[in-house]
């Protein structure tokens, strides 16, 4: 807890104020930045006795921090801890858009640098063999049917409606030619989930959620040419570990503000991401 330390008393008519705060962060995990701190030196101005006093109370962070977080992170922050779906879809601004997004790459794009510091670059990617041959068609892919598709296979169902589970259920079979064990996997879960729910037994929401975001992780490593599971496991975490993130991030926009939000935010990721290479590679 953050404890603010002020002395101030007076010994006759004509007195002094003397004002030393003091704070200590103790907060569990980030603490925003640019955190006041706050230190007034003495300044004498009477005659007489001084006599001191501390009294101690509570920092205020919503009404006094310098940069207060934005509501949309702590919502989402919020969402991850104890996930809820909100009745009403609520519509998502263009700055609350953009904050997820730049908030989203200043966490990728230091954990990709890293990733390629540690050696992830020894694994062949399909998308390069794409960028080099079929660079206009991987845009089509990645920035339009990627989005349309893993929205609605791993997003759509997250109310726990049957005709959602439905639609999860078949547009999954589709990648089955892709991975078919990770596909074998998926399609199990949704068709206990399906089970659950017409018989109104509905799992607990955060379990589906994390589901949802694992096996939207893990089929990425399709991505992977020749990736040996066995002699490659450790590495397994650390490659689906922002697809995992992301899963949790379009988990939280497609129950808060709608499928649609979900899917333009997808592309618009997807984008940011592919875009820059195959202008780059054209150049």
């Amino acid at each position: 807890m953050v404890e603010i330390c002020r002395a101030f008393h007076y010994s006759r008519s004509l007195g002094v104020i003397l004002c030393k705060l003091r704070i200590r962060n103790n907060l569990s995990g980030i603490s925003p930045p640019n955190a006041p701190v706050f230190f007034f030196k003495h300044y004498i101005c009477s005659i007489g006795q001084l006599k001191w006093s501390l009294h101690f109370r509570s920092y205020n962070f919503s009404s006094h921090s310098a940069i207060d977080m934005p509501k949309i992170i702590s919502d989402l922050l919020l969402f991850i801890k104890n996930p809820q779906v909100n009745v009403m879809v609520a519509p998502l601004s263009p700055g609350n858009f953009f904050t997820l997004l730049l908030m989203t790459f200043a966490l990728v794009i230091p954990y990709a640098l890293m990733l390629d510091w540690v050696g992830v670059g020894q694994f062949d990617n399909v998308m390069e063999d794409f960028i080099r041959d079929h660079k206009y068609l991987l845009l089509l892919l990645v920035i339009i049917m990627a989005p349309l598709l893993e929205e609605t296979i791993f997003r759509y169902h997250l109310t726990l409606q049957p005709k959602a589970i439905w639609w999860s259920l078949a547009l999954s079979l589709l990648m089955i030619s892709q991975m078919w064990w990770i596909a074998a996997m998926l399609l199990l879960y949704l068709v206990v989930l399906l089970v659950l729910v017409l018989n109104k037994r509905k799992p607990p929401l955060h379990l589906v959620i994390y589901l949802s975001a694992f096996f939207f992780g893990i089929v990425h490593l399709g991505n992977y040419t020749n990736f040996d599971f066995v002699a490659n496991f450790y590495w397994i975490p650390f490659l689906v570990g922002v697809q995992f993130a992301l899963g949790l991030l379009l988990s939280f926009i497609r129950l808060h503000f709608g499928l649609a939000k979900a899917i333009y935010f997808h592309a618009a990721y997807n984008a940011v991401l592919v875009l820059p290479v195959v202008f780059l590679d054209a150049a």
